[in-house]
């Protein structure tokens, strides 16, 4: 008989999946395991306990595998856990997962000699932990029009024209920080 296999949901309900960045919010059972075992495998859980790790994979039994290193003290070295993922707490949006908030609806229109952009959701930057502008100019003569509009003939003639346009774009294209981002996802139009 084999062991019922654990569903890749953490301790709130949320389904992980290999790469995720969770938190450890508990030890496992260690029942059944030898004292020379538990001796050296205690003290490994209880330091993963509030630290944030990515998964590497899952096992056939459905445990999450991590991989991590202790730097310093008497456990210090590469270790390999496989644990429950009831155990686990899906990380809050890190860096990486807030690029999915880095795309943005952005408003460009004509601003006499320049255009002006203007970000239609606040913006939030991690780094200040404060809210920023999320409405500037440049000339179009600047690489940030070249790159949304292809060209700077283009740029040019969409500002003769004197139109509103609003566009789905990255942050980092109108050179905004890593650490910014839109406190909104952009909602693309269909």
């Amino acid at each position: 008989m084999t062991a019922p296999r654990h569903p890749p949901v953490d301790c709130r309900g949320r389904r992980l999946r290999k790469g995720d960045r969770v938190r450890v919010v508990g030890v496992p059972e260690l029942h059944g395991m030898t004292r020379t075992a538990l001796r050296e495998t205690r003290p490994v859980f209880r330091h993963l306990v509030g630290t944030y790790r990515t998964i590497a994979g899952f096992d056939r039994f459905g445990f999450a595998e991590l991989w991590f290193q202790i730097r310093s003290g008497p456990h210090r070295g590469r270790h390999w856990v496989a644990i429950e993922p009831g155990l686990l707490q899906s990380a809050p949006l890190s860096a990486l997962a807030k690029r999915k908030y880095q795309l943005v609806r952005v408003r460009i229109a004509r601003a006499g000699r320049r255009l002006r952009y203007e970000i239609l959701s606040p913006l939030w930057c991690s780094r200040m932990n404060g809210p920023i502008r999320n409405r500037g100019t440049y000339t179009l003569e600047d690489q940030v029009w070249r790159r949304i509009f292809g060209s700077r003939e283009t740029a040019v003639a969409f500002w003769r024209s004197g139109r509103t346009l609003t566009r789905t774009m990255r942050l980092a294209t109108l050179h905004y920080d890593d650490c910014d981002y839109a406190l909104e996802p952009a909602r693309r139009r269909r």
